[in-house]
């Protein structure tokens, strides 16, 4: 059962957690900025840490390292994020068919089609090559004719270019 807690204690956690807050919140919030490339998605990551913080005051006290358990722990919530965010372009790319002009024919949602009827058939080549058909760097590069550094930069400008027009396509679809 749960222990009852007594007001002092109470506050003596609050402290404790906001004192970790103050000291931790700058670091975490840039780790998960330069991690996930936004600046939204970090403020979330910074609060998810402190609310699963929160029921485990108990082992975060004990802890030879709390800063270390922060980052770590925000790093688990980066990294099963980053995890949905590719599952979610893998299933969107392994519906698509690469014509040979580099355009795109398969059947989407409204949608997923207008997001990414507003890539460029390059962009959507290179996805479609990554997440679709699941060939390496390497591969593409090689398919390509360019090396893997380049694939390495378009893919990361592609996902960016595609992250802006399905938060545009979703965030005008929200009715107030």
């Amino acid at each position: 059962m749960g222990e009852i807690k007594s007001c002092g204690q109470a506050t003596s956690d609050a402290a404790f957690i906001e004192r970790h807050f103050m000291e931790n919140q700058y670091a975490l919030h840039n780790l998960a900025k330069y991690r996930l490339l936004d600046k939204n998605r970090a403020d979330d990551v910074v609060q998810e840490t402190y609310l699963i913080a929160l029921p485990r005051i108990g082992i975060l006290r004990n802890h030879p390292n709390p800063g270390g358990w922060f980052v770590r722990t925000a790093m688990n919530i980066i990294k099963q994020y980053n995890h949905q965010q590719q599952k979610l372009l893998e299933d969107l790319f392994a519906e698509i068919d690469i014509v040979d002009d580099g355009g795109i024919c398969e059947v989407f949602d409204d949608g997923e089609m207008e997001c990414l009827s507003e890539l460029s058939p390059s962009d959507v080549k290179i996805l479609a090559m990554f997440y679709g058909e699941r060939l390496s760097g390497r591969e593409i590069a090689q398919n390509l004719g360019i090396k893997e550094s380049a694939v390495k930069n378009r893919l990361s400008r592609a996902r960016v270019r595609l992250k802006k027009q399905l938060d545009c396509h979703t965030s005008s679809n929200v009715s107030i």
